[in-house]
């Protein structure tokens, strides 16, 4: 009875001694000065950390770390020397963005938390993630030229010894990403500028890797104001909203399985579900897509102007519905085509363009479709009248990407008329 009291003395004051070293060791303090002198290996910056924490009793057996405030930065002068290439910075506030006097700024996170099953690490080799969680993102790259990006003062290993043990099997059971306020991409070279301001943005992944497989699912909600300019294009900020579903398996092949995409950018739906197998040069399809009563003057008037300036002083009620799907075998170097069905259609509609065209009418009915390797059309109404002119067409084309005209002609009606003052009208076929 003595040795056994002894003995759950001893276990208790080795417990105790533990539990005193594990509440040191992990300590936030100690912690976040270890967290910021690894993280700084791997960053030709600076690593800022507001705090790190880790628990392992209340989360037992998972080793649960938390860390606050996390930044990378680096010397404006890593840099500096392409500062007045392509556009000057006055052209877009995009080129300033993470910009600082002294530092500039390639990442900011408000919170990460993940954890860690050390008890499948020790006895079943693997790396089991129950829980990670990201919460208030922005990220700013800018690419130079084509050899160097403010991402390059992320420092990777190389990995030199190719004998060592392979990577123990992984599965993350959730991995949540919330409250990203701000994405920005821009490209000197080819005048290229994108930002992203989110009003929403929820990701939702799980998934598993090992011997060179990896499957993986998730769920995503982005609502967001999109601006995008370029030289050539020219300048467009619009509305973007992305809810889908989808899966992903990657080995000796790709597989794609989305269910559904729902995409909305500038007051254009989209939806598209399907799947897709990438092998090699050929990819199998089996998918569909619509854009659904398209408000397509409303989108000319919120956002033409700004894109095309051509379009600014057009006006239309036109709405246009789009259905595609495919299903088969896509290879660009065999030729392959897989079966595909397509219809464009935009009834009757008015249609006018400022100290041009006043009062005119349109609508377009088309479809195409594959067969046998070649890609068909059937343009079965294309109608189009202004004052003095009324066009209408009807026809097919045969294997368009062959470059052949066959089947039915092409038939051309047009009429003018009340052009040359009560002149006759003038027909042609």
């Amino acid at each position: 009875m003595k040795t056994l009291k002894w003995i759950l003395a001893s276990l208790a004051t080795l417990l105790a001694v533990l539990l005193i070293v594990v509440s040191i060791v992990l300590s936030p303090k100690v912690l976040t000065r270890i967290a910021v002198k690894a993280a700084s290996g791997f960053v030709d910056g600076t690593v800022e950390v507001s705090k790190v924490n880790a628990t392992v009793l209340r989360s037992w057996p998972v080793l649960q770390v938390k860390i606050d405030s996390l930044r990378i930065t680096y010397p404006h002068e890593t840099f500096s020397q392409y500062d007045s290439l392509a556009f000057p910075a006055s052209e877009s506030s995009l080129m300033m963005a993470g910009r600082g006097e002294l530092a500039d700024t390639l990442a900011v996170i408000d919170h990460i938390s993940a954890g860690l099953d050390w008890h499948a690490f020790l006895w079943r080799k693997v790396i089991s993630i129950p829980s990670a969680e990201i919460k208030g993102l922005d990220a700013i790259g800018h690419m130079y030229d084509s050899t160097s990006a403010n991402w390059d003062v992320i420092v990777l290993p190389v990995r030199t010894d190719t004998t060592s043990s392979p990577v123990p099997p992984v599965s993350v059971k959730k991995v949540h990403l919330s409250g990203v306020s701000e994405l920005v991409y821009t490209d000197q070279a080819d005048t290229l500028f994108g930002g992203l301001r989110f009003r929403d943005f929820d990701i939702d992944l799980s998934g598993s890797l090992a011997d060179g497989m990896m499957d993986a699912e998730g769920s995503i909600l982005l609502d967001a104001d999109a601006h995008f300019q370029n030289a050539i294009l020219g300048r467009l900020e619009a509305p973007v909203r992305i809810e889908s579903q989808a899966g992903v398996s990657i080995g000796e092949a790709t597989g794609i399985d989305v269910r559904p995409l729902v995409l909305s950018v500038a007051e254009l739906p989209l939806k598209v579900q399907g799947k897709a197998i990438l092998a090699g040069d050929s990819t199998f399809v089996k998918a569909g897509a619509e854009i659904v009563d398209c408000p397509i003057g409303q989108i000319i008037s919120e956002y033409g102007s700004h894109f095309l300036g051509l379009l600014s002083d057009l006006r239309t009620d036109a709405r246009m519905t789009l259905t595609a799907d495919a299903d088969g075998w896509f290879g660009s170097a065999s030729g392959l085509l897989p079966d595909m069905n397509a219809s464009l259609e935009i009834p009757d509609s008015h249609i006018s363009y400022v100290n041009l065209v006043e009062d005119g009418e349109f609508d377009l009915t088309l479809d195409a479709r594959t067969s046998s390797g070649k890609l068909l059309a059937d343009l079965k109404d294309l109608c189009f009248a202004i004052k003095g002119v009324d066009l209408n067409a009807k026809g097919t084309a045969d294997d368009l990407l062959g470059g052949r005209l066959d089947g039915y002609p092409v038939r051309v009606s047009c009429v003018i008329r009340d052009v040359f003052n009560d002149e006759p009208e003038i027909t042609a076929i």
